[in-house]
């Protein structure tokens, strides 16, 4: 049994350890990997600072150099030029269905529409996502933040939480205003608004590894990997067979990947 994004620490990954020894099982990791999380230390406590905590400005400017946070700040001045700019938290299922609307429509304005990968153009992808976050929303589990010009979102995340866990789910922007980093700065108002949020302990960016903008922006590090289990106690000859052949398919996709890479080149 394959488990991909486990992750390598913490209670779940102990659990999986302390029933693999009983059984007598056995496993291995592939793909190890650390991406973006937002889950900031308790802050040091100094006498010129008493009860100073992690402020969502306060983490940012520790997080993003100031040269590049000066850039941000002039992005947003010239975005606000352009009309009203507002933060838009939708929460409960009565606004998420208007938010999610914003979202897809986002989503397939972009490369994913140009890839055929969008949800509004898969429609039970778009469903099944219409569903899951209105019924979450339900539940106080979904929030949809956009950033707006004059009312009209430019960019918009989906944050799923789970007791004092959040995700950062998706994410999309409108391509045309790219000059102003709408992705960045719609995520700048969201790690504000998390942090400020005492119920949540830490966010998963979801994102890949070494992503280019969030890694920037959320310091902390989630390390997962992709978990090959054997079910067969004692089962070492299988196991081993089921290792190689899993490295195998990961070189061959691999090697598929750099040719396509390479091509697009071309």
């Amino acid at each position: 049994m394959l488990l991909p994004y486990l992750p390598v620490d913490g209670s779940l990954a102990s659990s999986f350890d302390r029933a693999l020894a009983r059984r007598g099982g056995s496993h291995a990791s592939f793909a190890r990997h650390a991406r973006a999380l937002l889950a900031p230390p308790p802050p040091v406590p100094s006498p010129a600072k008493a009860g100073e905590g992690w402020e969502g400005v306060d983490y940012l400017a520790r997080a993003i150099e100031r040269k590049k946070r000066k850039e941000l700040r002039r992005q947003r001045n010239r975005l606000a030029d352009c009309g009203i700019v507002t933060t838009l938290i939708a929460g409960t299922a009565a606004e998420i269905t208007s938010a999610l609307d914003d979202f897809f429509t986002l989503e397939a304005s972009g490369w994913k529409g140009r890839a055929r990968t969008a949800a509004r153009l898969q429609p039970e992808i778009m469903k099944f996502m219409t569903d899951a976050v209105t019924a979450l929303a339900a539940e106080g589990r979904a929030q949809i933040i956009r950033l707006c010009v004059d009312e009209h979102a430019i960019a918009a995340v989906v944050i799923l939480r789970s007791g004092p866990t959040a995700w950062c789910w998706k994410i999309a922007y409108d391509e045309s205003r790219a000059r102003f980093s709408p992705g960045v700065q719609v995520v700048l108002d969201a790690t504000q608004m998390l942090l400020a949020d005492a119920g949540i302990a830490c966010v998963d960016s979801c994102a890949g590894p070494d992503h280019p903008m969030i890694d920037h922006i959320w310091r902390e590090r989630l390390t997962l990997a992709d978990r090959l289990i054997g079910l067969e106690p004692g089962g070492t000859l299988r196991f081993r067979a089921a290792c190689a052949l899993e490295t195998s398919r990961r070189s061959a996709i691999g090697a598929a990947k750099a040719l396509r890479d390479w091509r697009r080149r071309r």
